[in-house]
């Protein structure tokens, strides 16, 4: 019995469960004066679908308890229908997803069973059922815009439904493509919707845009390379005119973007730009030292980012070292102890990540034809940082170099030479020898 946890409960004080169980006799009851069977209380799942299917067609100004508790049951009993059933009777199930999706988008107890049943819905279809000249069945995309739309909804719980079931359908999508991407149908759509929100949205009202965010750090790796680059190009240009709460949540999007992905392309070229892009665009983002939230994020993204970037590309990552430590270094003058730590550890987990033997090649290649080598310039950065003299952090200074000392090899005497000299003037008081001479 697929019902039997509601039948159990059919003496219950809760409102909802003696609606559902009423409704459920009721199609009990339709399903034995169709069959003929008097004797028998119990149906195969595909019976109790079809009937529920069926009430939502006839009903189209029911109650809206009564709706809500139709689609409690159809979330409950789409569950154990096989997909190719759900296939060959799609365009009749996401009308009546998005009719109720449309007509009862107040009632939070009827949205969420909506959007639960509309993921079993969706998650059935293949590539075809998508192709409709490149948007898509009217249906389907109907269907699939109202759950993008839900997204971002005010009411939290119909919002984090309505993003686990977009990333669901997207990842469930990509599998079935030639081209690896989802079909072209939901990244239009999503384009339009996240879009239009971001779009709309001021830097002092950015509601939307913050909870476009919440979808975009679920969604961000199942999106093509170009689509990704312009969101989240419009998500970052806001954001730096924003509320510190919009530009944590963008960074986040950019941290949730550099984590690794399972999903496989051919096209790393053009994953290592989009990578590069938003590591740069991070970087040239100054958050205010006192503001210890949108300090610690920003860290956490310039952290992923520029390992993440040399990961995919040595010589792209290694690039950026210098450009990562100048950009922290300003943060260690924090007059929080939370963030002066936070900066500390950044620069650690940077220079010992990125730097590696194997990188050592790249980063010293340039001096060869008589330039300054990316490993001069990440000196240059750790002699400026410990001669800032930030006499709160001169501890978590020497720790900074040790992390260099540790992946240099002291052969490049010529780079690590200027920041013995800074190490000394920090043991010395933090003056330059020429201050102490005088």
């Amino acid at each position: 019995d697929p019902f039997f946890e509601i039948r159990s409960r059919s003496n219950s004080h809760e409102p909802r469960m003696r609606q559902a169980n009423m409704v459920l006799e009721a199609i009990t009851d339709v399903i034995r004066a169709q069959t003929g069977d008097s004797a028998n209380n119990v149906y195969p799942p595909t019976a109790y679908f079809a009937a529920l299917l069926s009430f939502l067609e006839r009903d189209r100004e029911a109650d809206p308890a009564m709706v809500a508790a139709i689609m409690f049951l159809l979330a409950t009993v789409i569950k154990q229908i096989k997909d190719a059933v759900l296939r060959s009777r799609y365009e009749r199930v996401t009308a009546l997803l998005f009719r109720v999706l449309s007509n009862h988008s107040e009632d939070v107890v009827a949205c969420r069973w909506g959007i639960e049943c509309s993921v079993y819905a969706l998650t059935a279809l293949q590539s075809k059922h998508w192709a409709g000249k490149g948007i898509g069945p009217k249906s389907v995309r109907q269907l699939f815009r109202a759950l993008v739309i839900f997204s971002t909804d005010l009411r939290p719980r119909i919002r984090k439904s309505a993003q686990v079931v977009v990333a669901s359908v997207l990842e469930s999508s990509m599998t079935r493509t030639k081209t690896g991407w989802p079909p072209k149908a939901m990244v239009v759509t999503l384009q339009e919707v996240v879009g239009t929100d971001l779009m709309n949205c001021t830097p002092k009202d950015c509601q939307q845009a913050m909870f476009a965010c919440g979808l975009l750090q679920r969604i961000i790796h199942f999106l093509p390379y170009p689509v990704a680059r312009t969101i989240m190009n419009k998500l970052f240009s806001l954001a730096a005119k924003a509320t510190p709460v919009l530009l944590i949540q963008a960074m986040r999007t950019a941290e949730a973007f550099f984590e690794p992905s399972e999903i496989k392309t051919d096209n790393m070229d053009q994953k290592t730009k989009l990578m590069a892009d938003v590591v740069d665009t991070v970087l040239a983002i100054r958050p205010h030292r006192a503001d210890t939230d949108t300090s610690i994020a920003y860290l956490r993204a310039i952290v992923k980012g520029v390992k993440s970037l040399t990961e995919a590309s040595v010589l792209s990552g290694s690039g950026r070292i210098a450009s990562a430590i100048m950009a922290i270094s300003p943060l260690l003058l924090s007059p929080r102890a939370q963030v002066i730590t936070g900066s500390t550890q950044a620069i650690q987990a940077i220079v010992s990540g990125c730097i590696t033997p194997q990188s050592l090649i790249s980063l010293t290649s340039s001096r060869a034809l008589g330039g300054v080598s990316k490993l001069d310039e990440i000196a240059e950065a750790v002699e400026a940082l410990l001669n800032m003299k930030y006499k709160t952090a001169w501890g978590n200074s020497f720790a900074i170099a040790a992390e260099l000392f540790k992946v240099v090899d002291l052969r490049e005497h010529k780079c690590v030479g200027k920041v013995v000299i800074a190490l000394d003037s920090l043991q010395q008081g933090g003056l330059s020898p020429k201050e102490r001479k005088s």
